[in-house]
């Protein structure tokens, strides 16, 4: 019996170094297939369940910097201002705005304004970015450009 020790030591330890390498290989695909959320140019799909309009200025975007600065247009008006980033929770800081008038994108950037500040968390799901709010209903839905 003390001979089977050293050998099922062994077998216990191949197999946690084998369990090791096939999680870190499903993490790498997953997390190569997804978008990055950094750098990215994200192009609004849905806001508040509304399919998204562009207006006179093009379809409604934003990009996430890598210094916590969120720079974008509402389809009609640029926008800027601040976010926060731990996991994937996420926080935007008040949000300035140019002040021209899209009749044709009017109600996709009052509901994108509304939406961002109530926004908690971010999924992303291939191209897909989905902003969670904090009762957990989908606000916005971007998909990378």
């Amino acid at each position: 019996m003390p001979e089977l020790v050293p050998v099922l030591s062994k077998i216990v330890l191949r197999l946690a170094a084998l369990l090791s390498l096939l999680i870190a290989a499903a993490t790498m695909t997953a997390s190569a297939a997804d978008a990055a959320l950094i750098d990215t140019k994200w192009t609004l799909e849905s806001v508040a369940g509304l399919p998204a309009v562009a207006g006179r200025g093009g379809p409604p975007e934003l990009v996430l910097g890598p210094d916590g600065v969120l720079s974008g247009s509402t389809g009609c008006n640029r926008m800027g201002g601040a976010f926060d980033l731990n996991g994937d929770a996420i926080a935007f800081g008040p949000i300035r705005t140019t002040r021209m008038y899209c009749a044709d994108a009017y109600r996709t950037e009052q509901e994108l304004l509304k939406a961002l500040p109530d926004v908690a968390r971010f999924v992303i799901s291939g191209n897909r970015l989905a902003l969670i709010g904090r009762n957990g209903d989908t606000l916005a839905v971007f998909v990378a450009a």
